[in-house]
């Protein structure tokens, strides 16, 4: 039996993938981190110090893929 990740939230990315890599999200956290959905500089900014610590794709279903494959290199902000 796989364990899921929990918490997790996946959400719709703010700028289509334009910051985010893709189009939908997936973070290991309770809610979605203040700088994901910013204006665009702030998320410019904050998607490429953060954005590789956390799973993104075309579907939500590819989103929690790519966030479980990161493994040990997954950001939990479940404590923000």
């Amino acid at each position: 039996m796989t364990r899921g990740i929990y918490p997790c939230v996946i959400f719709a990315t703010r700028y289509q993938g334009t910051y985010e890599g893709g189009v939908w999200a997936a973070v290991e956290a309770y809610n979605i981190p203040c700088g994901a959905q910013a204006d665009d500089v702030t998320a410019c900014n904050w998607w490429a110090e953060h954005g590789p610590g956390l799973g993104v794709g075309a579907s939500p279903e590819d989103a929690y893929a790519a966030l479980v494959a990161l493994g040990d290199r997954r950001v939990d902000w479940s404590g923000e």
